[in-house]
């Protein structure tokens, strides 16, 4: 039967490394999927994107959590499509980076969900997985990269701190399967792997 499964985490918790890896594994088994991401992953996100990650003007929290959860409907809407079809479907971020970040820019929990509410339409996914590192750890990861750093990586420590907190709380009030990201890669692809149950 096929699931649906999000990678969450902090920026440098490994994510799109353990995500590329699964990808990998599913096509190994001959297993049909729809990769997705936030910000993007359907045509209608994918275009929201780039504003959403580098958007040039000040703007309040409530502008986030309503241009995320607009591209979150569409992506939703492609998960119920497949599952339907009987692929499954793994994403790398997903509503929980809503429900972190915008409220560690000051919304409160519950206006992220009942904005949320909307676009999931009652949806959730199947697996949940959360990879956790520590804020130094992540820094140092990010940095050895090199890349541009965008709006939301750009954030100093405090700011993560606080998001990796919020994370662990959401992950322990919701039933998130939590992996230490700091062992090595296989390590961590193994216990993804482990999750899924073919």
């Amino acid at each position: 039967m096929a699931k649906s499964l999000f990678l969450e985490g902090t920026d440098g918790s490994g994510k799109s490394t353990q995500f590329a890896l699964l990808k990998q594994y599913l096509e190994s088994k001959q297993i049909e999927y729809e990769a997705l991401r936030e910000p993007g992953g359907s045509d209608y996100y994918e275009a929201l994107r780039d504003f959403y990650l580098h958007a040039p003007h000040k703007h309040p929290a409530v502008s986030d959590a309503l241009l995320s959860a607009a591209g979150r409907a569409a992506n939703i809407e492609q998960t119920k499509k497949a599952l339907k079809a009987g692929k499954w479907v793994i994403t790398d971020r997903a509503y929980p980076s809503s429900y972190v970040y915008q409220a560690v820019q000051g919304l409160q929990l519950e206006d992220i969900i009942d904005i949320n509410r909307h676009a999931l339409q009652g949806f959730d996914y199947d697996i949940k997985i959360l990879l956790d590192v520590t804020v130094e750890t992540a820094a140092a990861r990010m940095e050895e990269t090199g890349s541009k750093k965008d709006h939301w990586e750009s954030q100093g420590e405090a700011f993560f701190t606080t998001v990796r907190t919020k994370y662990l709380e959401l992950a322990e009030k919701d039933g998130y399967i939590i992996i230490d990201a700091s062992a090595d890669i296989q390590t961590i692809h193994q216990k993804i792997i482990e999750t899924l149950g073919i």
